[in-house]
C-alpha cells in the first residue's frame, strides 16, 4: 500500500485522518510518499498559482524525498517530521518493537504527538 501526503489542500487534520485510516488496513507493506508537483501537471499549476511551491528540489543529495509544497498551516518541516511517526503508528502495534531506523524519531514535539 502506498499513501501520499501533501496532496491538494492537505492539513494536519487530514494527515491524522490518513494515519487512522491506514491503521485499519491489514497490509504486509506500506510506503508513505510525499506528493510532488511536476511541471506541466494540474497539481503544479495549482501549487504555483497559489504560491505553495517552496523550492524545486524534490529529493536531497542522498535521493531521499523532500517536501516542496507548503500549504498555510502545514509547513514542509512538519510534513517531513510526520513520515517516520506515520509508519510507526501504522506498523509497530503489530510488530512489538522499534526498528533501529525509527529510534529517536519522536524527538520533535510535532512527531511526539503521533508516537
Amino acid at each position: 500500500m502506498t499513501l501520499s501526503l501533501v496532496c491538494q489542500a492537505e492539513t494536519k487534520e487530514s494527515i491524522r485522518n490518513t494515519i487512522n485510516f491506514a491503521k485499519t488496513l491489514d497490509c504486509e507493506t506500506i510506503q508513505v510518499s510525499i506528493a510532488h508537483a511536476y511541471p506541466g501537471t494540474e497539481f503544479y499549476e495549482y501549487a504555483a498559482k497559489n504560491g505553495f511551491i517552496t523550492n524545486k528540489d524534490m529529493q536531497d543529495d542522498g535521493g531521499h524525498q523532500m517536501a516542496h509544497i507548503e500549504y498555510p498551516g502545514l509547513p514542509t518541516d512538519y510534513v517531513m517530521e510526520m513520515v517516520q511517526p506515520f509508519l510507526r503508528r501504522v506498523l509497530l502495534p503489530s510488530q512489538g518493537g522499534v526498528p533501529r531506523d525509527l529510534e529517536g524519531c519522536c524527538e520533535s514535539r510535532s512527531a511526539a504527538a503521533l508516537c
